[in-house]
């Protein structure tokens, strides 16, 4: 059989008694702590697990979003002849290829078209194109279309505001949503249309 020894305060070896180990309550005691501080640990460990995913839903949204209002605003930018809805849902207008563009805020999304007929704004347009990802939601959206005059020389040009709120799929904003706003001033200044 073996025997268990303890070294004391001076070093000297002993045998271990019954009163030197621990009991089977003590153990439970001990154990049930560490377990408590375990859960409490998991359970934290899990919600930051959560938020991470919600704010990496909400940053894509934004640079999906912004994104998109910047591709937008590079083409109005060269753009001329405007016209927009009287809801202000879409913009249309010759691109600097002469293509006639449409933009469109249609249900929770933002989508494109192409035409390359005459009459820009009064075509049929073909199917268009989702511009926005399936998992960002737009709403109140909006157009708005102003002719402005630079300085002495009496040239008008046009500046193109574009607004819209965006929200995740699984709505992290309820009903706010993020306001991105932008105001376009078209580079065609010394144009005649």
């Amino acid at each position: 059989m073996f025997r268990l020894f303890k070294v004391n305060k001076e070093g000297v070896r002993g045998e271990v008694g019954p009163r030197d180990a621990f009991t089977v309550v003590e153990l439970i005691v001990a154990m049930g702590l560490f377990m408590t501080v375990i859960v409490v640990a998991i359970g934290a460990y899990i919600q930051v697990i959560k938020t991470q995913g919600i704010v990496t839903d909400v940053m894509a949204a934004n640079d999906n979003a912004s994104l998109v209002m910047e591709q937008m605003a590079r083409e109005m930018r060269t753009g001329r002849q405007f016209t927009k809805s009287d809801d202000g849902l879409q913009l249309a207008f010759r691109n600097d290829v002469g293509r006639c563009v449409l933009y469109k805020f249609a249900g929770s999304a933002i989508v494109r078209a192409e035409i390359s007929q005459d009459s820009c704004g009064n075509g049929e347009y073909p199917p268009t194109e989702l511009l926005t990802a399936p998992t960002v939601d737009i709403k109140d959206g909006m157009f708005t279309l102003a002719k402005n005059v630079s300085g002495g020389r009496g040239i008008a040009f046009d500046e193109i505001g574009i607004s819209f709120k965006i929200n995740t799929e699984g709505g992290f904003f309820n009903d706010k949503g993020n306001l991105l706003k932008t105001t376009v001033s078209a580079r065609k200044y010394f144009s005649n249309d």
